[in-house]
């Protein structure tokens, strides 16, 4: 799967949408994201921990 977005929108406001459509895509429960330290901020960490909690 490839997402592809604007040169100008930072990968810390990517992330989430882009993990929401896999799974929807891959109808999965639950995923185990692995990215590094720029990608998985201390605001991405919150939103994913949060949309977990939501489901």
């Amino acid at each position: 799967m490839v997402s592809a977005f604007e040169g100008n929108r930072a990968e810390t406001k990517t992330m989430l949408p882009v993990i929401g459509k896999f799974m929807a895509a891959h109808q999965l429960p639950d995923v185990t994201v692995v990215a590094d330290a720029g990608m998985i901020s201390e605001a991405n960490q919150k939103a994913i921990e949060a949309a977990v909690a939501r489901r």
